[in-house]
């Protein structure tokens, strides 16, 4: 249970899902227990996966079957938490559905001309022909561009960092080498990013950028100390509060903002300036 809000789904879409089965199969490997790993690959499995579409369908806590999912970042998250399950698990039915999720991403994948991630998932041809239940809602979308654009800027990181997390898994794949995804880092490196990201309330006070950046970019490049220290620093200045002595800066939600402090731990060690 993710979300008690009005007229959504309380499991978050593929978000919250993804975030218990990466939380329970770090359980597993701490405490060297089955159980939790047992239960992560249970509720992965309950997800339905379709093929043709290369795509999760949403679970309700109820059970409810729900539809697909249309926002990127949700099924990316959900495809890099199985990739985690995949190298600990003994059932291949999980490493499956993820490596058809790979195969498709060239064409899930949408950007901008700057190489930003758009939030939604990409339904241009042939895939608006493949995933129908996709088609009703995106008038809705298509009137809030501007509102859609500016997400996107706070959910860049958050992005690459689950991309760094499937690299980990998927060292080789060809995915990497496409230039449509080094689009995506040569964003992440820009000036125009690291303006974009200082006034964006889904950047610093929610997904933190000083965590998220120098994860991607140790996973897919060499990054220098200097760069690493400024992200880490910035995240640092932008969104810990020294009063409270939490990651609770400017944030509506200071409970799940401080958790996020978790993300920092798959960094290699940087000596920070406060």
């Amino acid at each position: 249970w993710h979300r008690d809000v009005p007229g959504k789904d309380k499991c978050n879409g593929m978000m919250g899902q993804a975030w218990t089965i990466e939380a329970l199969v770090e359980a597993a490997l701490f405490f060297d227990d089955e159980s939790p790993l047992k239960l992560a690959e249970e509720v992965f499995l309950l997800h339905a996966f379709d093929k043709q579409a290369s795509l999760w369908h949403r679970l309700d806590i109820d059970g409810t079957d729900l539809s697909f999912d249309l926002t990127f970042n949700h099924q990316l998250w959900f495809a890099a938490a199985g990739g985690l399950l995949s190298k600990v698990s003994h059932l291949k039915e999980v490493g499956v559905s993820v490596s058809h999720f790979m195969e498709q991403l060239p064409q899930l994948l949408n950007i901008y001309e700057s190489g930003l991630i758009y939030h939604l998932l990409n339904t241009d041809p042939p895939m608006k022909r493949v995933i129908k239940s996709l088609l009703k809602p995106l008038p809705k979308y298509r009137k809030h561009e501007a509102a859609l654009h500016y997400k996107a800027i706070g959910y860049h990181s958050f992005n690459m960092y689950a991309f760094g997390l499937l690299k980990g898994v998927y060292k080789n794949n060809a995915f990497w080498q496409l230039g449509k995804f080094r689009g995506t880092l040569d964003y992440l490196y820009s000036e125009e990013y690291k303006q974009a990201v200082l006034d964006n309330i889904y950047a610093y006070p929610y997904n933190p950028p000083g965590f998220e950046v120098p994860f991607a970019q140790e996973a897919f490049d060499n990054i220098s100390s200097r760069e690493k220290a400024y992200w880490v620093n910035s995240q640092l200045r932008h969104g810990f509060s020294f009063k409270e002595k939490l990651f609770s800066k400017g944030s509506e939600d200071s409970h799940t903002a401080s958790a996020r402090l978790y993300e920092a731990t798959r960094l290699s060690d940087i000596e920070v300036d406060l």
